[in-house]
């Protein structure tokens, strides 16, 4: 008996060589419709002391040209001690596939 197990794409981390930027990559899982470039997007909300409203989700700053899975935040989109919610979502964001939260202290290194 053969069982197929669905797996929805996922974010697969975050990291970041030197805290001063830091990338995220993720996988269609058993979507391999999704492989097109920008079948599945990138936002995030970073936040900011003072701040508390979660309307202020941005997309990806930029798309990696090699990768089709990968985000990258330069020195401008990397704010260290403040806490990052990460989502990837569909292209026309109706469907939330996974969510992930961190700090960049907090991320795996190279």
């Amino acid at each position: 008996m053969f069982f197929f197990f669905t797996v929805r794409p996922h974010l697969t981390g975050c990291i970041s060589p030197s805290m001063e930027t830091f990338h995220c990559r993720w996988s269609v899982g058993s979507f391999q419709n999704l492989s097109e470039p920008r079948d599945l997007r990138l936002f995030y909300f970073n936040r900011l002391p003072l701040t508390t409203s979660e309307t202020n989700w941005s997309e990806c700053p930029l798309y990696s040209t090699e990768r089709p899975d990968e985000c990258f935040f330069n020195e401008n989109h990397t704010t260290i001690w403040t806490s990052y919610n990460v989502q990837l979502r569909s292209r026309d964001q109706s469907v939330l596939y996974d969510e992930i939260s961190f700090s960049v202290p907090d991320i795996d290194r190279l």
